[in-house]
């Protein structure tokens, strides 16, 4: 049984590897994209350092990560938006009931990164800052995730300052467009599928203008709560609409078949400033100590049933998760800013850590049962894999 996932790995690894390098070569040689590589498998590489080959690629990655920092940051996007292209193609082909069992999922989320501790440098601004003895804001990592059923694609992120004088909204609009843009054609059919889900961060009305005029079909907001609505003739803030319909909306349970929790009430709303029309969904689940918790969900599209809307917005944990298994798994956040590799990079770091994730992640929906196989195990499996073959093996699939 373990030589047959050795053997799976190696395959897979073997694959991955050279797709990835097929897409860097006309900007890069073959040893310059492989250690790039061996950067972003770092931290599954637990094996001997000290031997004369692995010096020499680790030598050869920090001059890499230096050398191209700024002119390969397409390579992220290339490599995650060639491969969900390609996987979002033979999905269309798919029958109903695949297409309904692996759901087009759109999240943004964002994270604090950096240590807390160090000086502050030009390109970062960190948590402590012992020149001055004191907290200071940091910066961010917007992350951009498209997935196909339980298969993730990080298709785009941005690094920004906490204090962002854009906003939120236009990060988020950014990478959409972005991501639009390079799908092309099949862009029309990523709109009709896919279910867009977004945290309260984005949940104004400047957000939900720019969903309608898209045209999301299935897409679901947590509510910020400030944005003034018209409701029966009333105008309120959408907080103070959560209190309404809370104390004198009869609530009822979803189907059963639909599996989801707490009961929930709905109704339709009018953006006041915007002139949208917004479909609301608040839902209820009883606290362990009495009375209950509310979500309230909004969405541009009127057409789509509340039970739709609930799903899709469930959709967005997804994201959550991804961002805790890159921390905690890749070491996102592990970066050494006073290295002689210097700050400039760091982009270039991030984007390699998250092609590392979509390999295991892709590993873990391809050849393992996922109900029972974390990403947590099938890192174990490649670090196990990795210090079983040595370094001749890491030499061969990184060395160029």
């Amino acid at each position: 049984m373990y030589m047959k996932k050795k053997t799976k790995i190696s395959n897979f690894l073997s694959k991955r590897i050279t797709k990835f390098s097929e897409i860097c070569k006309d900007n890069m040689s073959q040893l310059v994209i492989k250690s790039l590589l061996y950067t972003s498998f770092r931290p599954l590489l637990s094996l001997n350092k000290k031997t004369k080959k692995m010096k020499e690629l680790q030598k050869q990655s920090y001059y890499s990560l230096n050398k191209y920092s700024n002119s390969t940051m397409h390579v992220l996007y290339s490599f995650g938006r060639k491969e969900f292209t390609g996987d979002f193609r033979n999905w269309l082909s798919e029958t109903d009931s695949y297409k309904s069992k692996n759901r087009i999922a759109i999240r943004i989320d964002g994270t604090k990164s950096g240590k807390k501790y160090g000086k502050k440098i030009p390109e970062l601004e960190v948590l402590w800052d012992y020149v001055n003895r004191c907290k200071i804001r940091t910066h961010e990592i917007y992350i951009f995730v498209v997935s196909i059923g339980k298969k993730d694609y990080i298709v785009d992120f941005i690094l920004v300052k906490k204090a962002h004088r854009k906003g939120w909204n236009y990060l988020a609009i950014e990478m959409i467009e972005r991501f639009l843009n390079a799908l092309g054609s099949q862009s029309e059919n990523f709109i009709e599928f896919g279910r867009l889900s977004l945290d309260g961060a984005w949940g104004n009305g400047e957000m939900m203008e720019y969903i309608e005029s898209k045209g999301f079909r299935y897409n679901a907001v947590k509510s910020g709560g400030k944005d003034i609505i018209k409701f029966f003739g009333l105008e309120m803030s959408l907080k103070n609409l959560e209190i309404y319909l809370s104390t004198f909306f009869n609530f009822k349970k979803f189907n059963p078949v639909h599996k989801l929790k707490g009961e929930y009430c709905s109704g339709t709303v009018e953006l006041k400033e915007k002139n949208i029309p917004i479909k609301i969904v608040l839902r209820r689940f009883p606290k362990s100590k009495g009375g209950y918790r509310y979500l309230m969900i909004l969405s541009t599209d009127l057409n789509v049933y509340d039970f739709q809307i609930a799903q899709c917005y469930c959709l967005r944990w997804g994201i959550e998760e991804n961002i805790v298994e890159c921390k905690q798994v890749i070491k996102i956040t592990d970066y050494s800013y006073h290295s002689k590799e210097g700050p400039g990079n760091i982009e270039m770091f991030l984007a390699l850590r998250f092609i590392s994730y979509m390999f295991l992640n892709w590993y873990r929906v391809e050849h393992c049962r996922t109900s029972k196989t974390s990403i947590w195990k099938v890192a174990d499996r490649f670090k196990e894999y990795f210090n079983d073959e040595g370094p001749k093996t890491v030499w061969k699939l990184f060395s160029g």
